[in-house]
């Protein structure tokens, strides 16, 4: 949609080109009109207009310098001036602004009409180019990601050297080359404007001089590769771009992630540059002990150790957590965690088997207090498998802090939510002969959910809400069997049995006989 802005300080000029032109059918889509150079910026902020058409002479700020203003902010944006007055110095400064037309008053229909047909041909085709650039632009860095992802893995497709040129990369032969990684801590929700922000965050860090070079994209959604290439001052360690890069990732933060930095070797040879890519996943392992905000400094490999650590922490952990002493778990995780930072040369995996171990005690010990039959979902079993995702000592150890406070709250309030069990149990003395009594309506009358009672209920009793109503019926039933003059069925609806039949099967499982076998066997 096309918009154009009216700026005229004389009302009757500007209501009248604003209402007397068939705007519509020239293309314009929104038209609003300003009485000075003041509303007129304001306007602009606001709907960004495509076309001022705006006279020369008015009160305060004349047309010229507001244009040139406006000009100066949205460069894209077409001018026609109109004027009573035909002095060429106003024509020289709308030449200079690069006006689309110079119309004087009275102002002729047709004129305008044709001024602002150019103006709109003038904006068709900047959009045009803009697309066009924007089509180039994305293409250029699709190809730059298949560069780099070449480069990084040594796999080189036949056009390869059509796309360096593409790219515009390599132009003439460096001293060395150099692959280092950012990577953010999650998924980055719009890598486009997250990689434009990147790079300008490289040109940032010092000047490239003619004999360096750098290049910066995402090769998926979360590692932005960057590719160094110039003499040993300039992409080694000790060189400014590098002391910077290092020193600005503990606040570096795009898309409100953080980043962890990881630098590869230096080559040579570009066609060996995958062997640098090789040393940057050593850095990585860095990330598990370090965390994000953080730079490697390893480049190499070296032999993996045997995790350590006395199992004395583990059953300080696991007696700290059955007496649900949160300040202790608390320290004796901080201790496991310091303990197993240090072992910087151990396998991650080592480590991350050893707060698995610490979640399965957990979960163990959560079992005895609430039975997996109750149905309720564990903090341990429903986030266990979060673990694997997550990518620090760090994030483990608060994970599992996490779980262990849950777990011990919930015991807390099982607690404190006993007497709602001898409640419950009175109730369904009380309203046994209830047909509809339930679960649910039990849960009601103590203010807890049917889930939570239900596990709460079997972990003090050792039995289901359902079995102990069972049991109960069964019990007044054996006692109403004693008087002959009730009969079957009236005894299975005073107990809570609405059929007959279906009583008398519940009272031989439970008792072995049939309710009349029953009746029979103790009255004989």
């Amino acid at each position: 949609m096309i918009k154009l802005l009216i700026v005229d300080d004389e009302r009757t000029i500007r209501n009248g080109l604003a209402r007397y032109m068939d705007w519509e059918n020239l293309g314009i889509g929104m038209v609003e009109c300003a009485e000075s150079a003041v509303e007129a910026f304001a306007l602009c902020e606001k709907i960004r207009p495509d076309i001022i058409l705006s006279d020369i002479r008015m009160r305060g700020m004349g047309g010229v310098e507001m244009c040139t203003e406006i000009h100066a902010q949205y460069p894209e944006c077409q001018i026609i001036f109109v004027s009573g007055y035909a002095d060429k110095e106003y024509l020289k400064a709308a030449i200079s602004l690069g006006a689309v037309d110079y119309i004087e008053k009275p102002v002729r229909p047709e004129l305008l009409a044709a001024a602002v047909k150019k103006a709109i041909a003038a904006c068709e085709e900047q959009q045009r180019k803009a697309e066009a650039d924007e089509t180039i632009a994305e293409s250029r860095g699709m190809v730059g990601k298949i560069v780099l992802r070449a480069l990084a893995y040594g796999d080189y497709p036949e056009n390869f050297e059509k796309c360096l040129k593409i790219v515009g990369l390599f132009a003439r032969e460096y001293a060395l080359y150099r692959f280092c990684l950012l990577r953010a801590e999650d998924p980055i929700a719009n890598p486009v404007a997250a990689e434009k922000e990147l790079r300008a965050y490289l040109a940032s860090l010092g000047p490239v001089t003619q004999d360096g070079m750098r290049y910066g994209a995402f090769v998926d959604d979360r590692d932005f590769l960057i590719l160094l290439c110039g003499r040993k001052e300039e992409i080694e360690d000790t060189s400014t771009c590098l002391k910077r890069l290092h020193s600005g990732i503990a606040t570096l933060r795009v898309d409100e992630k953080r980043f962890f930095l990881s630098c590869g070797s230096c080559e040579t040879n570009k066609m060996m540059l995958y062997r640098s890519f090789n040393t940057i996943q050593y850095g990585l392992r860095e990330l598990f002990f370090k965390g994000w905000g953080c730079a490697a400094t390893r480049y190499s490999s070296c032999p993996v150790v045997p995790v350590v650590l006395d199992k004395a922490q583990i059953h300080a952990f696991a007696t700290a957590f059955s007496r649900r002493n949160r300040q202790e778990i608390d320290q004796i995780l901080e201790e496991i965690r310091r303990l197993l930072s240090a072992q910087t040369d151990a396998n991650p995996e080592q480590i991350r088997n050893v707060y698995y171990s610490l979640v399965y005690l957990m979960n163990t010990e959560n079992e005895r207090h609430i039975p997996p039959e109750s149905g309720e979902s564990s903090p341990v079993i429903s986030g266990i498998s979060r673990m694997q995702t997550l990518e620090t000592i760090d994030a483990l150890s608060d994970f599992v802090r996490g779980c262990a406070h849950e777990i011990t709250m919930r015991w807390q309030a099982d607690d404190e939510n006993r007497p709602a069990v001898l409640q419950v149990m009175r109730i369904m003395r009380t309203n046994y002969a209830d047909k509809d009594l339930s679960v649910k309506s039990l849960a009601e009358s103590v203010y807890l959910t049917p889930t939570y009672l239900s596990g709460l209920f079997k972990k003090r009793t050792g039995k289901t809400i359902g079995q102990y109503l069972t049991e109960l019926r069964i019990e007044y039933s054996m006692q109403l069997l004693m008087d002959k003059q009730l009969k079957l069925y009236h005894i299975a609806e005073m107990v809570g049995y609405e059929d007959p039949n279906y009583f008398a099967k519940i009272f031989k499982r439970h008792v072995g006989m049939t309710p009349s076998e029953y009746r029979e066997k103790q009255l004989s």
